[in-house]
């Protein structure tokens, strides 16, 4: 008897029946819930605008579904390395400095502090001066002979090297039997300001010094200032009126007359020759590193010619957060300037190592020890610290100013010959004196330079290039984002109604 031959149901027969055993199997909860989620993305897909989703549901080959979805996983990698990339490029160049004008009026810039500092820092007809007083006391086997051959290493107080250790100690023990502090010893053995500058010339009219120049701190000790707002008090920076000159060329806004002594009479000095420091800085700025300087010589007429240069910010960049502008602004209430922040940390780092502060600090708070001679080993050991800083070191927390105005100084000089044919009262007077040294500061020209820091790539350029980065991978636009949006809620909300029990009606109520 022929027996018909068992057929092999179909591959696909039999998947579907595995499928449905096992779907039948999977609790009820979890296929309610996974039906819901693929019909909503099904929805979703179909209705999109980003490409390719849709052949995730609409191909019915499954290495087609799968070809598709690696096609939209590597264009969404793919379009976010390019949209970092161009995000870092705008963070990395989004402001520009732009020269708005090079002929901006000069006597529209503050005219900036100068200070003016002798290089010798011990004189030996000062300290004669004190010894004649008679009100010096004297340690065990100490005489005036070796006050004045130890006074030689004053210098140490200032530049700490700690190469002469018995001799600044000798001094430190005279110190101490007088009670004398650094500073006053400094004010005993230097050269005041009417000591070394006896004549002052404002906007060439001939003008008493005292009128026009203070006495300040420096780290190179003792010296004169002109239009410099700081101070002793604790906010160290007074609200002075503003100086505008309408000067330049020839024309000087400031002239001094400098006064020279022997060499016999330097006994510490800071520069090996002889001469005058001048210091170009910020009328509300500590000279530090954006000060301009440079030397008068000896027997020198020399003339300091400043180009000026005046930095303002747009509105862009200042409502931006510090870390994308990268700089800090004065507020109303708060005085910032680089310089000031920079110098501020090297003395905390002073104090951090050798629990003391110079004399000459830009800051002095009420429970500061002052550095004497005793503290010169530990100041010359951790010199390289303070002195090799960083501007940007992460300690400081310091960043560039947003604004304000900076200055260039050119120098020329020749010897001081023009009392023979100048007959002006300036010159004139200089005959007085041996050798003396002129100095004048004005500026270079009628006008300077002004800058801007301007906003180049705004986030509207930053929106502009991340929408053509995914329109390219995905063909996407703002719209697609709603779309997301939109079917997620979709989705949470059949979700929850799902979980909602149903209403039941009473049968007495029908």
């Amino acid at each position: 008897m022929y027996e018909p031959r068992f057929r092999r149901p179909p591959l696909a027969s039999i998947r579907n029946r595995n499928f449905q055993r096992n779907f039948e199997d999977t609790p009820k909860e979890s296929k309610s819930v996974c039906n819901t989620i693929c019909e909503t993305y099904n929805e979703f897909a179909a209705n999109s605008t980003v490409h390719g989703l849709k052949y995730t549901v609409h191909v019915k080959s499954t290495w087609g579904k799968i070809f598709w979805v690696l096609v939209i996983i590597l264009s969404v990698i793919s379009a976010t390395q390019l949209a970092q990339t161009f995000y870092i490029k705008h963070k990395a160049a989004n402001m520009r400095t732009l020269v708005i004008s090079n002929q901006y009026p000069s006597w529209y810039f503050s005219f900036p502090a100068i200070t003016y500092c002798h290089s010798t820092i011990a004189s030996l007809h000062r300290v004669e001066e004190a010894l004649t007083t008679g009100t010096l006391r004297w340690p065990k086997d100490y005489t005036p002979e070796n006050l004045i051959k130890d006074l030689v290493f004053l210098r140490e107080a200032l530049i700490p090297t700690n190469r002469y250790p018995n001799q600044t100690q000798r001094l430190q023990q005279f110190l101490n039997a007088n009670n004398f502090s650094i500073l006053k010893l400094f004010k005993i053995v230097s050269l005041p300001c009417e000591d070394f500058i006896v004549l002052c010339r404002f906007e060439m009219e001939i003008t008493p010094c005292e009128e026009l120049l203070t006495s300040t701190l420096t780290p190179y000790g003792l010296c004169c200032s002109y239009n410099y707002a700081r101070y002793d008090g604790e906010e160290r920076y007074k609200n002075l009126p503003e100086f505008r000159s309408p000067d330049f060329g020839m024309d000087f806004t400031l002239s001094i007359l400098v006064k020279s002594y022997p060499k016999e009479d330097r006994l510490s000095f800071t520069m090996f020759g002889e001469g005058t420091k001048i210091i170009i800085h910020e009328r509300n700025t500590y000279p530090g590193p954006s000060a301009q300087e440079f030397v008068a010589g000896f027997k020198q007429e020399v003339i300091g010619a400043l180009k000026g240069t005046q930095l303002i910010v747009s509105q862009e960049v200042q409502d931006l957060p510090v870390e994308e502008r990268d700089c800090f602004m004065s507020k109303p209430d708060f005085l910032y300037r680089a310089d000031n922040c920079y110098v501020k940390c090297r003395e905390k780092i002073i104090r951090n190592y050798c629990h003391c502060i110079p004399f000459y600090a830009s800051i002095i708070y009420s429970n500061d020890t002052i550095c004497n001679l005793t503290h010169v080993p530990c100041l010359a050991e951790h010199k390289s610290k303070y002195e090799d800083l960083n501007f940007r070191d992460k300690q400081c927390g310091c960043k560039p100013d947003c604004e304000g105005t900076t200055f260039k100084v050119s120098t020329s000089s020749l010897d001081f010959i023009a009392a023979q044919y100048n007959p002006a009262e300036f010159y004139q007077t200089s005959l007085k004196y041996k050798d003396p040294t002129a100095i004048h500061i004005g500026y270079a020209s009628l006008t300077f330079m002004l800058q801007s820091r301007e906003l180049v790539l705004s986030w509207i350029n930053l929106v502009s290039s991340l929408g053509g980065v995914f329109s390219l991978f995905l063909g996407c636009s703002f719209v697609s984002i709603f779309e997301f949006v939109y079917y997620l809620g979709y989705l949470i909300w059949k979700l929850t109604r799902r979980n909602k029990p149903k209403a039941q009606v009473h049968p007495l109520s029908a």
